[in-house]
């Protein structure tokens, strides 16, 4: 029998990986690629496992990295007040420097291509995805320093 899993609490990715790899919850498909069955799961466990154990620099690191189109359903924001309840300003900057930086690209990204395909595209398909989401628009309020 397998010792239980403990994360390193280092590498948020390499430990969630880990963990399915530990659960045998990985198999290789027809091309050799690993797939992670139960993945979205495991990283909403491991996020958990992160905030209790007060491992907000290996999460910020994760979020920088997000691809933003992914989604990151209320992670942010949870990860944001533990951030801002624990005084660790200089990681609360480090990450919405990203969500900033990610928006103004994003913003540019959907500028150029509203400029392009203006006679190409039906009217309203150019700027379909708003920015921020309207979930990160609302509360973006509560978390000025």
């Amino acid at each position: 029998m397998n010792p239980p899993f403990a994360p390193t609490f280092q590498d948020f990715q390499k430990d969630t990986e880990r963990h399915l790899e530990r659960a045998g919850m990985t198999e290789k498909n027809e091309h050799g690629q690993t797939v992670y069955r139960g993945y979205y799961k495991a990283l909403s466990q491991m996020f958990r496992l992160y905030i209790e154990k007060e491992a907000f620099a290996p999460l910020v690191a994760e979020f920088r990295r997000w691809n933003w189109e992914w989604d990151y359903g209320d992670d942010l924001m949870e990860l944001t007040d533990c951030l801002r309840r624990s005084r660790d300003w200089p990681l609360l900057k480090s990450l919405w420097a990203a969500v900033v930086a990610k928006a103004q690209d994003q913003l540019q990204q959907d500028k150029k291509g509203s400029e392009v395909c203006a006679e190409q595209c039906p009217r309203g398909v150019g700027g379909k995805d708003p920015w921020p989401p309207p979930r990160l628009a609302r509360p973006a309020s509560r978390i000025c320093l």
